[in-house]
């Protein structure tokens, strides 16, 4: 019978994960466009977009890439094409092999069931997120620490997240010194550990900038509204210095997004306001989930177990890189709060079962996976598909017609990186690319964007207006239409394309 239930465990992860992979989400954002043209020019020249040669830090669209996603999709665009599962492909295999590692860890199917159906991690292994790469390798470090008592191989796992997605670059180091508190790796592993937290100290330092830009530590906005206007308006100086300073209106920020990181309305309700790390009307578990959450914490506090320690500082220190920032909750940086969450629930649910209860959970489980399925693979490619690249697929087809592919474009919007998908679809050759590329002067943030290559031209301003007889003018390649949406040319309701 358990073997059963693992095998059905086992097929309902892989259906939710790689189903539609290629469609759902409606395709890929430009995040995961950069990473799989960046894997493609380094398969073909052994350097990325900017000439870098095996790069450790992609530089990207000035947003500095973590390289482990990069050089993993490798060996899939070599075998596969260029295409958009394969980009997403890795990711699903980590969420896959996540399950895996937590059954093994937990030895219990329902720890595994959770996770295999929590939104959060569902959505989060259909897209090529680096920060999902991460979870799994964090979470094979547990593993090798509690289970197969195998420290250095843990410090290996441990110090490849750093290399994955750049919440980890706080919340790891944060993790081994508490492991070590607890006296549960010594210092050979933390010298293990030391080694990797170096190489990615030195390797990132370029994207220190563009990342520290995030946090309201070093937002001026942020300082000046919160701390400066109040402080001059304030009736009482004395008061108002030891009310409006750094570290009073610094801790308090980050007190209230680490609390909200735990809210209900996170979790459970309505999940993080960025549209491409979340999904129409739900949160990332289900609603249903958020009261056995809180029986799993307390049940597990009770617990007089040697490795509880561990669970709870894994779910603890998750949030502190994330309520650093100025958007928190975030369900990016949030994702290594995963994997204890799942386990906190299928305690809880464990501890309570009883018949009566097993049966209305069962009925409201199928009510909510049946309002996932019609939220998630209906309604998300529907409502959301503006903050994907679901229209780039076929305006690249378009525009390399052969009616079309001499004419030179103009294009709008070069913020928001059309050219990435592009060379994307394309499969524009690096080499050239290399040799072509023409870009604006850097953003105050570090964020570089193309002006130009080869018959391409993208402008702040109205193509239209730039546009000259022969010439194409795309308005906007809209997402909306869906990625199976069949053209016609100059369908301006789709893409805005014009022609003098």
């Amino acid at each position: 019978m358990r073997r059963l239930l693992i095998s059905g465990l086992l097929g309902l992860a892989v259906f939710c994960r790689f189903w539609q992979l290629g469609y759902i989400p409606p395709g890929l954002n430009r995040d995961e466009a950069s990473i799989g043209y960046t894997a493609y020019s380094i398969l073909q020249t052994g350097r990325d977009e900017y000439g870098s040669r095996i790069p450790l830090s992609i530089k990207s669209f000035g947003d500095w890439k973590l390289p482990a996603y990069v050089y993993i999709t490798i060996p899939f665009v070599g075998v596969l094409g260029l295409d958009d599962w394969v980009v997403r492909l890795p990711s699903a295999l980590a969420g896959a092999g996540t399950i895996a590692v937590v059954y093994l860890l937990t030895n219990s199917v329902t720890a595994a069931l959770v996770l295999a159906l929590l939104p959060w991690h569902i959505h989060f292994s259909r897209a090529a997120y680096e920060a999902n790469l991460g979870l799994l390798f964090f979470t094979l470090g547990i593993y090798f620490v509690v289970k197969a008592k195998k420290f250095t191989l843990a410090a290996i796992f441990f110090g490849l997240t750093l290399f994955t997605y750049h919440t980890y670059q706080i919340f790891t180091p944060l993790f081994l010194i508490g492991l070590f508190w607890l006296k549960k790796i010594n210092y050979k592993e933390l010298t293990v550990f030391g080694v990797f937290l170096l190489i990615a100290l030195l390797t990132t330092l370029g994207g220190s900038k563009t990342k520290s830009s995030i946090s309201f530590l070093a937002d001026p906005v942020f300082i000046h509204s919160k701390i400066e206007t109040p402080r001059f308006e304030a009736s009482n100086k004395l008061l108002g210095r030891l009310i409006y300073n750094r570290p009073v209106i610094f801790g308090t920020k980050f007190a209230a997004n680490y609390l909200n990181s735990f809210s209900p309305d996170f979790l459970a309700l309505k999940g993080g306001e960025h549209p491409i790390h979340n999904f129409p009307d739900m949160g990332n578990i289900f609603w249903f989930e958020y009261p056995l959450l809180l029986a799993g914490a307390y049940f597990l506090v009770k617990e007089k177990n040697q490795n509880k320690l561990i669970i709870l500082m894994w779910l603890a220190l998750a949030p502190v890189a994330s309520s650093l920032t100025k958007d928190a909750p975030n369900s990016a940086r949030l994702s290594p709060m995963i994997v204890p969450l799942a386990i906190l629930i299928a305690l809880g649910l464990d501890r309570l079962k009883k018949t009566i209860f097993y049966l209305v959970l069962g009925l409201v489980f199928i009510y909510s996976a049946v309002g996932f399925y019609r939220s998630y693979f209906v309604s998300f490619p529907l409502e959301r598909g503006i903050f994907w690249g679901a229209g780039y697929r076929q305006l690249a087809g378009y525009l390399n017609l052969p009616e079309n592919i001499d004419k030179q474009v103009v294009m709008e919007k070069p913020n928001w990186s059309p050219y990435i998908w592009l060379l994307f679809y394309s499969e524009y050759d690096p080499a050239v690319y290399q040799k072509e590329a023409v870009r604006f002067t850097p953003t105050e943030d570090g964020f570089e964007h193309v002006k130009s290559f080869s018959r391409y031209e993208f402008t702040e301003l109205d193509p239209w207006e730039l546009l000259h007889p022969g010439q194409l003018a795309v308005k906007w390649a809209d997402s909306t239409a869906g990625p199976k949406t069949t053209i016609t040319a100059y369908d301006k309701e789709f893409f805005g394309v014009f022609e003098k």
